[in-house]
C-alpha cells in the first residue's frame, strides 16, 4: 500500500501517469531500477502501469486505474497491460484492467497476438473465461497464424486446451506453417496433449467428412 501511496502523491504533484519514465522506480519498489529487459521491451522504457503489472503490484495498479491511466499506453513496449497480466498469470490484474476498460481485442504490435493468446501460452483457464466474459473470441490467429489453442498446445498446458476446444476452438486449424496444435505439442514432446488433440481431430474430421 506504501507504493500507492507513493503514486497518489505523484500524481497531486502533477505527474502523469502515462509517463514511460516511471516515479523514480527505486522510490516506489525499494531498490534501483534496472535496464534490464523483459517480455516486449525494456523496464526502465515502460509505462508505469505496466510496470506494476509486471510486478503484480495490485496496489499501485489500483491507485493508477484511479487516476484514469491509459489502460492501452504501451510506450516501447509491443504488448498492452492485459496482455502482460494475462501472461504472467496475474488474475487480480487481470479482473482491474477488465473492470476499467481494458481492450480484450488489443493486438500486440509485434507477433499479432491478443490478451487470450496470452492466457492460453500460460495455461490459465480461469483468465481465459473472464476474456471471454468480456468479448474476447476463441479462435483468433496472430501474424503467424496461431490460435490460442496452438498457444497453449505449444506449451503444453492440457486444461487450456480442454477448456478451449470445449468452447469451439477448432482443432483443425493449422498455422501459416500448416501445422496444428497437435503437431505443435508433438514437437514440443507434450505426449499427453498431442494425443489428447490428435484423438479429438480425428472425431472432428469424421463428423465432417
Amino acid at each position: 500500500k506504501g507504493h500507492a501511496l507513493e503514486v497518489q502523491q505523484a500524481l497531486q504533484d502533477a505527474e502523469d501517469p502515462n509517463t514511460t519514465m516511471p516515479y523514480k522506480l527505486p522510490v516506489l519498489w525499494g531498490r534501483p531500477a534496472k535496464s534490464g529487459r523483459f517480455w516486449g521491451g525494456q523496464l526502465d522504457k515502460a509505462p508505469v502501469l505496466l510496470v506494476a503489472v509486471v510486478k503484480n503490484d495490485i496496489w499501485v495498479v489500483k491507485a493508477l486505474l484511479k487516476a484514469k491511466v491509459d489502460t492501452e499506453f504501451r510506450g516501447d513496449c509491443f504488448a498492452t497491460p492485459l496482455s502482460y497480466a494475462a501472461r504472467l498469470g496475474h488474475t487480480r490484474l487481470v479482473e482491474q484492467l477488465l473492470n476499467h476498460g481494458a481492450n480484450v481485442n488489443a493486438k500486440d504490435s509485434k507477433w499479432g497476438s491478443i490478451p487470450i493468446h496470452s492466457a492460453a501460452s500460460r495455461g490459465s483457464v480461469r483468465i481465459m473465461q473472464m476474456l471471454g466474459a468480456k468479448g474476447s473470441p476463441i479462435g483468433p490467429r496472430d501474424f503467424v497464424g496461431d490460435t490460442p489453442l496452438h498457444e497453449a498446445a505449444y506449451y503444453g498446458r492440457n486444461g487450456a486446451c480442454q477448456w478451449l476446444v470445449s468452447q469451439g476452438a477448432d482443432v483443425l486449424a493449422v498455422s501459416n506453417t500448416e501445422e496444428s496444435a497437435a503437431e505443435y505439442a508433438a514437437s514440443r514432446g507434450h505426449k499427453e496433449v498431442s494425443g489428447w488433440l490428435r484423438s479429438f481431430e480425428a472425431n472432428v474430421a469424421a463428423a465432417r467428412s
